[in-house]
């Protein structure tokens, strides 16, 4: 008997979820449905959507710290100033609507359970997870080099100051990426080849403005973040200025993930009604394009690959190197990826959240006033060439224009799971977890 007794004390005991944070009073606890395959997921979650899960509004960021059934998460707040530029050493030290907090989840084949602990005293935060090499080269013409296992990616503002719509090299890449390696391949180098950066949009060549160099804002345990900023940028047409404006962009390179989020904020007045914002890019598959290349993105809510080989086979029979992949403009989902299975390399690409796609869907006879735009085709090079827009006609009725993306170096990954990446960054957190009510520590 007394054995018996002793058995149910244990599983009594540890069937308890252990409260791991006591200096927090509340938690709150995070189901996340298991996965077809373990993968590592790159979270960011606003505030507004802390505050939507908790009740709780003002929280000392310090106070909040996030852990699975047996060990600490690294986390990193982001805190921003309401207009979508980000605080850096002037935080308030209050997670507002617009902050960000941002992790990493290890996905796995079996439900997994988080717990985010919030409202108590602030912690001591002991973790050093920045992996990354930073290499900050005043001067140079790539300025700043990051780099850890396997990847390497360069970041420049700047411009030629005696003449920067002189069609010089300094004045190409600016505010862009003229420089990845990833598994020994190099994606792009704007060294050997001006154009070769990406996105080629607005600001990146010459003209007559001038970027800032650039600027670290966060190293934190789960991300740098980068800021480059264009004053005064300009257009003119016939003479006339028909647009005026500055441009953030905030670069951010994960330590334990091959992923760069890319955000840009373009603060403007315009005498244009029309416009195209642009993000341009040619993407390697591999060494060169070849039968293995496939391209995938959704098609009737499936997970659709399209192979390269009636492609390769045209271009042989007619010497035509410039044949069209996809083209659309209104995608179902916002993500697309070409890859190489046989080398195992490639790139996704996920350019709008979900609810901009479904508020398009609700459009039935009149197209909303910016929606993407996008063609992927083969070129006479190495690269497939990826002509991304958002056409925007109502540019003058706003003074406001912001755009993320996020570029995924692929390895290994089944299309399905490519797609899964392009949810946990789509989607607001509670769409696709089960988040229980908040807890306290009684």
């Amino acid at each position: 008997m007394r054995k018996i007794l002793y058995v149910f004390l244990f599983l009594a005991l540890n069937s308890y979820p252990l409260w791991h944070q006591i200096e927090s009073k509340n938690r709150i606890k995070i189901k996340i449905e298991p996965f077809r395959e373990e993968i590592s997921l790159g979270i960011i979650l606003k505030g507004y959507d802390f505050y939507k899960m908790t009740g709780f509004s003002k929280i000392d960021v310090n106070s909040i710290s996030l852990w699975d059934e047996n060990e600490e998460i690294p986390l990193q707040i982001e805190e921003m100033d309401g207009t979508g530029k980000l605080l850096g050493d002037n935080s308030n030290g209050i997670l507002d609507d617009d902050d960000r907090i941002v992790f990493l989840i290890k996905g796995r084949i079996k439900e997994q359970i988080l717990y985010f602990y919030y409202n108590g005293s602030p912690l001591k935060k002991n973790m050093k997870n920045n992996k990354l090499k930073i290499e900050e080269k005043n001067g140079e013409i790539i300025p700043l080099i990051i780099s850890k296992e396997k990847f390497t990616i360069g970041i420049k503002g700047g411009g030629f100051k005696e003449g920067p719509s002189t069609n010089r090299i300094e004045n190409y890449s600016r505010g862009a990426i003229p420089l990845l390696i990833w598994q020994d391949l190099t994606f792009f180098d704007f060294r050997r080849a001006w154009s070769d950066f990406f996105p080629r949009s607005i600001g990146t060549g010459p003209g007559n403005y001038i970027w800032s160099d650039p600027k670290i804002i966060y190293k934190g345990d789960v991300r740098t973040v980068i800021e480059i900023k264009c004053n005064d940028y300009k257009e003119e047409k016939d003479g006339v200025k028909s647009f005026k404006g500055d441009i953030i962009r905030y670069i951010s390179i994960w330590n334990d993930l091959p992923v760069i989020d890319f955000e840009e904020y373009v603060y403007y007045k315009s005498a244009n009604l029309n416009y195209e914002w642009k993000y341009l890019m040619g993407i390697p598959v591999g060494k060169k394009i070849d039968e293995n290349d496939v391209f995938i993105t959704t098609l009737a809510d499936n997970v659709y690959t399209l192979s390269s080989n009636k492609i390769i086979e045209k271009i042989k029979k007619y010497q035509a190197p410039y044949q069209t992949f996809y083209s659309t403009d209104n995608p179902e989902e916002g993500w697309f990826a070409v890859y190489d299975p046989n080398e195992k390399n490639g790139m996704a690409v996920f350019y709008e959240k979900m609810e901009k796609i479904r508020e398009r869907r609700e459009w039935v006879t009149y197209r909303p006033p910016l929606h993407p735009s996008i063609s992927i085709r083969t070129t006479p090079y190495d690269k497939v060439e990826v002509n991304l827009y958002f056409i925007d006609r109502a540019l003058r009725a706003r003074e406001k224009y912001k755009r993320e993306l996020r570029y995924i170096l692929l390895k290994d990954e089944k299309p399905e799971i490519i797609r899964e990446y392009y949810k946990y960054w789509a989607e607001p957190l509670e769409k696709i977890v089960n988040i229980e009510f908040p807890e306290t520590l009684e």
